[in-house]
């Protein structure tokens, strides 16, 4: 308990002694925590302050609540995610284990829409960012072979041969050893253009999974500072982002940029 509110104070050992008390000062927390990239700590003090935007954000939050992402999923996360945004979706993928279907996505999905709502910038650019993260994360659990315990196996045929063709540029052994394994219900699937509940029907797929990392992009540029979650962030959207390139020709490529960069176990 001491942890949580050392982390919901920003990390200041003297913070509780004055715990924000009303609606300016939750909002002002909620920016310093932002600011400092505090995922559980603005998901906190968003969720307390009492604003027109917060009835939209309350929906957001409860939606990802069904899955299981609340605002100690995020602190667990990103206590656990050893300075890895990959590691940090993973644990949350891990958190929703079986109850990432299909259904619970396209509610996330529905409930992403929301953010046209939200009329404070720096709200609506964090509604996009943790709706990103649960969506994604969603999408990684519904392909976990076991529920809970995502593995790099689960993306590709190979882990280990994968990583070593990564490094070696070995263009061969990527295809052999990145490239999906049988029993993965992840298909490429079709190039698309938005977060809707029309184009994130049907099976998981490359595509989804990589619109979902580029609104992580979108949303940062929304927010603008988050601290050091957002520039590991910026950093994997990136990296992900050049692998995108030729998902349609080489997924194994893109599956492979996927666990060299954190996902999975």
């Amino acid at each position: 308990m001491f942890l949580l509110l050392i982390l919901l104070t920003g990390c200041n050992l003297t913070g509780f002694i004055d715990q924000p008390s009303n609606n300016d000062q939750y909002l002002s927390k909620a920016q310093a925590c932002i600011d400092a990239g505090n995922l559980a700590c603005a998901t906190h003090y968003y969720g307390i302050a009492s604003t027109t935007d917060n009835i939209i954000m309350g929906r957001i939050y409860t939606a990802l609540a069904t899955v299981g992402i609340t605002e100690y999923a995020f602190l667990e996360a990103t206590m656990n995610h050893g300075n890895s945004i990959g590691s940090l979706i993973t644990n949350l993928a891990n958190t929703i284990g079986s109850k990432g279907t299909a259904t619970t996505r396209l509610n996330l999905v529905k409930t992403y829409s929301q953010y046209t709502k939200i009329s404070n910038q720096t709200r609506e650019g964090f509604a996009r960012f943790i709706m990103a993260l649960g969506i994604l994360s969603n999408l990684l659990a519904e392909i976990s072979s076991s529920p809970g315990n995502l593995k790099q196996s689960d993306l590709v045929t190979n882990p280990s041969l994968c990583l070593t063709a990564l490094n070696a540029l070995n263009a061969i052994n990527i295809n052999s050893y990145c490239a999906g394994p049988s029993h993965s219900n992840l298909i490429v699937g079709t190039s698309i253009t938005s977060i809707s509940t029309s184009e994130f029907q049907g099976v998981p797929t490359l595509f989804m999974i990589n619109t979902a990392i580029t609104e992580l992009e979108i949303a940062l540029s929304i927010i603008g500072s988050f601290g050091s979650l957002g520039s590991q962030s910026t950093s994997f959207v990136n990296i992900l982002s050049t692998a995108a390139s030729s998902i349609t020709t080489d997924d194994a490529t893109y599956r492979g940029a996927l666990i060299k960069n954190g996902i999975g176990i």
